[in-house]
């Protein structure tokens, strides 16, 4: 898990971060914004972070991998579902208007599902 202070992460690793301090999040929410406790919205990818350890936990889990023939969907976890049938909007629940092409994706598993589909 990187170096003892959890501020190194390797490549191929996405960091989540958990904020420790800061003010509540609202009613309904559950990814915090800038200044709030709980789980980051942003991820880190690969590099060094100044993050105190007292303050923030870092876990660190496999970037999101799609290979030559497949391709991915990204369904959005938070906000309300859409109204129509069709693609959400920013911010709400579904499935996402594109789709995801073969590479590395440091995306934040509480904020949106990959689903890795063989096309060939």
């Amino acid at each position: 898990m990187g170096d003892p202070a959890g501020n190194h992460h390797p490549a191929g690793k996405v960091g989540i971060v958990v904020s420790k301090v800061g003010s509540d999040l609202p009613e309904g929410e559950f990814l915090a914004a800038a200044g709030q406790k709980g789980i980051w919205r942003q991820v880190l990818g690969p590099g060094r972070y100044r993050l105190n350890p007292y303050g923030y936990r870092i876990d660190l889990i496999d970037a999101i991998s799609i290979p030559s023939g497949t391709s991915a969907w990204s369904r959005a976890c938070p906000g309300a579902r859409p109204r129509r049938a069709s693609s959400p909007a920013p911010g709400t629940r579904g499935c996402a208007r594109t789709c995801c092409q073969p590479g590395l994706y440091y995306v934040n598993p509480k904020e949106l599902r990959v689903d890795v589909l063989e096309i060939g």
